[in-house]
């Protein structure tokens, strides 16, 4: 049986990784992020979100819109007072931006406000403006920023620096569990007969408002025949009602990467009822994590040509 440490470990890993990083955190608003780069906060308001030109292609490294209240975990996220920030991770990715093209940026503070802007007037001291933009576009189509989802601004989520931290959590706890637990085979026993639900029978106990998650939370899986082991042991690191991004503590064949937020094989997007939450004690206070009207899962995917695209959800 598991000894007592490996117990509390496993209650609590997850949450003191997640508190600890979200301690830690820094956060910067636009107008410091100008600052730092010597340009016009409209330029990096425009370039957090999108900056189209004329064939309506996307400049833009679409951190957060503001109409569909969307951001990127770990880059974007809104303060107590509502307002945009703006992660270290974000600041470095405009320095890399800016060092690789700098004409985009001194062209966006020179251009008037446009729909769609003419390269030839974006980036006029280039030699050829066309091949310039198109270099800048192939360079956001390359970087790991591309792939990243958007998530409600008001979802409890992680980045994938907190998540490459939980991960690893995750990995030295299956060491310390291995060496911590005896496996002893009983006769005539299945693990299924003792663990609930069956598909389509949800059991009281564990359906939404029964339980309160949070990023950092330990997980089992209850739901037997579906995608994720029956038993497989996990770490919450994004809910958003009705579902939850878990990370496995162990690669399984269906697993994904949460739009490339941890390895292959280690991430999944669950529903509420199917989890066991080891980690909520009473007396929690919870956190609002309801999804805007209409909405019915975050984007795993963008399309190729940097327009927002969403699995079920609005497209901006």
């Amino acid at each position: 049986s598991l000894t007592p440490q490996v117990r509390l470990e496993e209650e609590f890993f997850g949450a003191r990784v997640v508190d600890g990083a979200r301690s830690n955190e820094v956060w910067f608003k636009a107008g410091q992020i100008a600052s730092a780069l010597r340009v016009q906060p409209m330029v990096i308001a425009k370039l957090c979100s999108s900056v189209r030109i004329k064939d309506g292609k996307d400049l833009g490294l679409g951190f957060k819109f503001e109409k569909k209240n969307f951001c990127m975990p770990g880059y974007a996220r809104r303060d107590s007072d509502d307002k945009w920030e703006l992660s270290p991770l974000a600041l470095e990715a405009f320095k890399e931006y800016q060092a690789k093209f700098p004409l985009i940026f001194s062209g966006l503070m020179k251009v008037a406000d446009a729909r769609e802007l003419d390269p030839k007037h974006l980036v006029a001291g280039a030699e050829d403006p066309d091949k310039y933009v198109q270099d800048a576009l192939e360079w956001i189509k390359t970087h790991e920023l591309s792939r990243l989802p958007l998530l409600p601004a008001n979802t409890d989520a992680c980045g994938g620096t907190t998540i490459k931290s939980v991960e690893d959590c995750a990995d030295e706890f299956a060491k310390m569990t291995a060496a911590a637990v005896c496996i002893k085979k009983v006769e005539r026993f299945k693990v299924s007969d003792l663990l609930l639900p069956l598909p389509g029978l949800v059991p009281d106990a564990l359906t939404i408002g029964k339980q309160n998650f949070q990023c950092g939370d330990r997980v089992v899986n209850c739901l037997a025949g579906g995608p994720v082991p029956l038993g497989a042991r996990a770490t919450v690191v994004g809910v958003e009602e009705p579902l939850i991004d878990i990370l496995l503590d162990t690669k399984i064949v269906s697993g994904n990467t949460l739009g490339g937020r941890c390895s292959d094989f280690r991430g999944y997007r669950v529903k509420f009822e199917s989890l066991l939450n080891l980690s909520d004690k009473p007396g929690r206070s919870s956190k609002s994590t309801k999804a805007p009207a209409g909405w019915q899962g975050s984007q795993q995917v963008r399309d190729v040509g940097r327009g927002m695209a969403f699995a079920g959800g609005p497209r901006g």
